[in-house]
């Protein structure tokens, strides 16, 4: 079987939303130099980037819930539709004003909106998909969103330095692109039929149904441990490689092009291989491969060797994200998706602002980076341990909606 013909066949509102999101990545520069731009255009210190970032991450968790809500109420389209737009206008603002507080301000607002959004976003696709072909829809969307990362991060950061207007202007624009194909092409389903008792609509209240199932907060836990881990990537590390490299925003922007490649690259072929593995295996693999990698970063202070431990990272990520992005949306009846995937952030989030504080408070001490990375490993390998008490208590449901897709059959 030709690996590529597991992505025929599937909604024209996949392929869709995957080119979307593929545009959108392109220009994605904001997101992944984040903490680059706090420190590199705003100078702030590593406390107060660390304060900076734990308070943004709040607002993503706020709004993440509220979005969630909004969604799920008003529909998932124009949730986004709103939201993003508002988002886009609050980004475009800082072209306006000197870089400063302001500037900190508007990204902020910014990151609020573009929250809003994002439980929708994950709804969305979980609603226009068949139960037996989302892992696949989900892979097919993955490799779209980081197509366009090989390119997004690299440029960002050969603008950033000396010409951060045009740095804003190609995010708000691509974004916009993305925006305009989801409104004019994309439609969200009123009803949908699943043999998949778990997505089937019901009245009961979110709260009932987390009682009734609590899969689904134990599978938070889980998602709670992989964020933790991989924002190591989004905080941690870029303070590694600028404590490292005179051009170090740019050193970081070239890995994260890089760690797209990796991951269009092979995630395609993983999804194959892994096709009739179930979704805590995939899981347990792909975690351990972010450990290992933690670790090896203690160690690892030269460019090919980042590389190197950027490219084992992406395919532990790519193990996960096939395994774990699909499965919440088959235990959760379609119409309360949106506020249990606004639950799923408080999770993830939450998972990143431990991230960014317990690293952030080790760098402001003054220890080492290699003291940082053998801490934020042995926290991981706690994490790894919940991975085994769950598959023990909840494996079997997990297995039972796996069974559904098509690739297991």
């Amino acid at each position: 079987m030709n690996i590529f013909k597991q992505y025929k066949g599937l909604s024209y509102e996949v392929y869709l939303i995957s080119l979307s999101r593929l545009v959108v990545s392109v220009g994605a520069f904001i997101w992944p130099l984040f903490v680059i731009i706090l420190d590199t255009k705003l100078n702030m210190s590593t406390k107060e980037i660390t304060i900076y970032a734990l308070v943004s991450m709040v607002i993503s968790l706020l709004s993440s819930m509220g979005g969630g809500i909004l969604s799920d109420k008003f529909g998932k389209k124009k949730t986004i539709v709103l939201f993003e737009l508002l988002g886009m206008i609050s980004f475009l603002l800082i072209i306006f004003f000197e870089i400063g507080i302001i500037t900190a301000v508007l990204l902020m607002v910014g990151m609020l909106f573009f929250g809003l959004a994002g439980p929708a976003h994950e709804a969305l696709l979980a609603n226009i998909t068949k139960t037996e072909e989302r892992e696949t829809a989900y892979s097919l969307n993955y490799i779209a969103m980081n197509l366009g990362f090989i390119v997004g991060p690299a440029l960002g950061a050969l603008l950033l330095e000396n010409h951060f207007t045009l740095f804003i202007i190609i995010d708000v624009f691509t974004t916009l692109l993305g925006w305009i194909l989801l409104v004019m092409f994309v439609k969200e389903k009123k009803h949908i039929v699943t043999e998949n008792a778990y997505e089937t609509e019901t009245k009961d209240s979110i709260i009932s149904i987390m009682r009734n199932r609590p899969v689904i907060f134990f599978y938070g836990l889980l998602s709670f441990f992989t964020s933790f881990t991989y924002g190591q990537l989004d905080f941690t590390l870029p303070l590694y490689i600028t404590s490292l490299f005179k051009d170090g925003d740019k050193v970081f922007g070239l890995m994260y092009s890089f760690n797209g490649l990796v991951v269009v690259l092979f995630t395609a072929a993983i999804t194959f291989l892994f096709r009739r593995k179930t979704a805590m295996t995939k899981l347990t693999i792909g975690y351990a491969l972010y450990i290992i990698t933690l670790f090896a970063f203690s160690v690892v202070d030269f460019k090919i060797g980042l590389f190197g431990l950027l490219f084992i990272f992406p395919i532990g990520e790519i193990i996960i994200a096939i395994g774990g992005a699909p499965i919440i949306s088959k235990i959760v009846p379609q119409n309360l998706m949106g506020r249990i995937s606004g639950l799923m952030s408080i999770f993830y989030i939450s998972g990143h602002m431990i991230a960014t504080l317990i690293p952030g408070s080790l760098i402001d001490a003054g220890y080492s980076f290699s003291y940082v990375w053998v801490v934020v490993g042995l926290l991981s390998l706690v994490g790894y341990g919940y991975f085994f008490i769950f598959r023990a208590k909840y494996g079997k449901i997990l297995n039972e909606v796996d069974s559904f897709d098509l690739n297991r059959k």
